[in-house]
């Protein structure tokens, strides 16, 4: 029997529907995000040739380099709700340091959503960043001639990144 229609998983995921979870010492932050970007790992290498070997050049691998993940969002009207926490809000202006002395870091989870076959919204993956923290947090541009929306960016590293596909 041929079926010309796919199956329902076989089709990629989505990337427009998705949850930010911050949990800090045990405590779980919601935060609304317009785009999250640059999630990334690479192989470090160290070039190494051998003695009178002039054509070749060995690449040996060495450790991993995750790259920051840059995150953007809408500035809200007010701090204090579910989707903008005041702490969190903080914490990202404080660049992740607390009382001078120690950088609080952060589990990242972004739940990443889609909808079943009974069009149910669900999560469909959810990628990990451990140990994250804030490096660098802009502004955009302030402009009269513009009706545009400020927007804020914030930079976070992490040391290393996961994925789950709820689907298996």
């Amino acid at each position: 029997m041929s079926n010309s229609i796919k199956p329902f998983d076989e089709y990629p995921i989505l990337g427009y529907k998705f949850d930010v979870v911050f949990i800090i010492e045990g405590i779980s932050f919601n935060c609304a995000f317009q785009t999250i970007s640059g999630i990334s790992k690479t192989t470090k290498t160290t070039k190494l040739q051998v003695g009178g070997d002039f054509f070749n050049e060995y690449q040996l691998p060495n450790t991993f380099i995750y790259k920051p993940a840059v995150f953007k969002r809408g500035v809200l009207r007010k701090f204090g709700n579910d989707k903008n926490p005041e702490f969190l809000q903080s914490w990202f202006e404080n660049l992740g340091w607390i009382n001078g002395y120690k950088i609080l870091t952060a589990t990242v989870e972004i739940h990443v959503k889609d909808f079943n076959k009974n069009k149910e919204r669900i999560t469909v993956e959810t990628i990990t960043l451990s140990n994250a923290y804030p490096t660098l947090v802009t502004l955009g541009e302030l402009n009269s001639q513009k009706s545009e929306v400020l927007v804020e960016t914030v930079n976070f590293n992490y040391s290393s990144f996961s994925r789950i596909n709820k689907n298996k």
